[in-house]
């Protein structure tokens, strides 16, 4: 039993790091994300809420559609095999999709709960939209869209099925189920972010930003920036003793060859992406790791040393 145990505990948390491990291309995907996960407490209801009410309706759908498919399989096959075939393959996409729904919405109110400070809670919430498991659920929601599109404009039938009367009737009823809610969706994004915005939250906008506390364009191009190579990431980024390099503590990814890079000039090691660092100094003039201010002043004087 010991051993069996063992062996379940380390494959669970195998999976676990690999859920949350870094996509490469999540920094790529969904840094526009960025600005919502500004909204703290609106991001996180935001995504309990949407993610509850689509897990609640895809195992509605799913099961009821495959428990259909089931009871008269042979009926529906020989009426029509290809739209068979698309019901069990939208079924599937929609039972799995509840997995990581189900994984992000844990995640997301964990961070909620555990994190009071608002800096760490917003890298928390950052690093998890670029995680594996957001990036696997992305791709879920991305292949509905298209199997149900591809449905709509190319095998869409109104005719009937002898066998199966109401056949054609609840795939069409599946099809235009599944627009109304993408428009549900979409009213509820429209909800949390225009009229649940907090106080704290309108702070954080680009309205309300403070342009006397922010590094200026001219300031910001004189900032050292480099590709990462083959030939020069170890020469700024060498490998820890754990084999790993760092990552960027603004977006919680690591750096990856071919990415442009920010060293600030408060110390050599203070190393960002360049989209990361520059939206960050747009608003801040402090290093987001020591704090200290950057200017151009600070530029020349690391410069000369």
């Amino acid at each position: 039993m010991e051993a069996i145990y063992r062996t379940f505990n380390s494959n669970y948390l195998r999976l676990q790091r690999h859920a949350f491990s870094t996509h490469p291309q999540g920094h790529s995907m969904f840094s526009d994300l960025d600005d919502l996960i500004r909204q703290k407490e609106t991001f996180i209801n935001y995504v309990k809420f949407e993610y509850s009410v689509s897990i609640f309706y895809n195992l509605m759908m799913a099961l009821s559609t495959l428990f259909y498919v089931y009871s008269r399989f042979y009926r529906i096959w020989s009426c029509d095999w290809c739209t068979t075939v698309w019901l069990l393959l939208v079924s599937s996409i929609k039972i799995l999709e509840t997995l990581p729904k189900g994984i992000l919405i844990y995640q997301t109110v964990r961070i909620g709960i555990y994190n009071t400070d608002p800096i760490i809670c917003s890298r928390r919430l950052m690093h998890m939209t670029r995680s594996n498991v957001f990036f696997y659920n992305t791709v879920l929601g991305y292949s509905l869209l298209i199997s149900y599109t591809a449905f709509f404009l190319l095998m869409k039938k109104s005719g009937s099925c002898d066998k199966a009367q109401h056949f054609y009737y609840n795939v069409n009823m599946l099809v235009w189920g599944f627009f109304l809610r993408l428009i549900i969706s979409f009213i509820n994004y429209y909800f949390h972010f225009k009229y649940g915005v907090n106080e704290a939250d309108i702070a954080n906008t680009e309205l309300y930003t403070d342009y006397q506390n922010r590094v200026s364009p001219d300031v910001l191009n004189l900032i050292e920036t480099h590709n990462l190579t083959k030939e020069n990431i170890e020469d700024y980024l060498p490998l820890n003793e754990e084999k790993e390099r760092d990552v960027c503590c603004i977006c919680m990814n690591i750096f990856s060859l071919d990415e442009m890079i920010r060293i600030l000039p408060c110390n050599r090691k203070h190393i960002f992406h360049k989209c990361c660092i520059d939206k960050w100094l747009g608003k801040n003039k402090a290093c987001p790791t020591c704090r200290k201010e950057i200017s151009k002043k600070s530029i020349q004087k690391q410069r000369i040393y």
